[in-house]
């Protein structure tokens, strides 16, 4: 029988999620409902597995998702701390989440207006080391563990 239970999780500086398994495991399924809730299951190196849950998603966007994807980083800021080194990395977040909405140089702007109207809400990053990359803007993040 597994045990499924809540994990309380923080982040480090740079916004990497601590407390939960996930880096170099597989993306195993997901799933976006229409009451805004985005579920991403993961089964970590070792076996049992991880759900990541999004509630409350405004924007949501993929990047080179394939079946199989490996998962490098899950990174978690709130917009009214995001730190200014974020806009200098090479898998902007931002760039993801809008990466068909908007051209390029409109991404700053964009992103300025949200973090402006809405600094409580989260932006989620899902970084692949094999299989593409995701990112939301949600109200809530919830991470549970189940080991067999």
């Amino acid at each position: 029988m597994t045990m499924r239970t809540e994990i309380a999780w923080t982040t480090d500086p740079q916004g990497l999620l601590l407390g939960a398994r996930y880096h170099d495991g597989n993306l195993c399924d997901f799933g976006f409902s229409g009451d805004g809730i985005f579920r991403f299951g993961i089964a970590p190196v070792g076996g049992g597995r991880t759900e990541i849950v999004l509630r409350n998603v405004r924007h949501f966007g993929f990047q080179d998702f394939v079946d199989g994807g490996i998962l490098n980083d899950i990174r978690i800021h709130r917009l009214g701390a995001m730190p200014e080194l974020l806009w200098d990395a090479d898998d902007n977040p931002w760039r993801v989440l809008f990466c068909y909405l908007h051209d390029v140089d409109r991404i700053r702007p964009v992103a300025a207006q949200l973090i402006a109207a809405e600094p409580d809400m989260m932006l989620v990053s899902i970084d692949g080391s094999f299989g593409g990359n995701f990112a939301a803007l949600c109200g809530a993040v919830a991470v549970f563990g189940e080991t067999p």
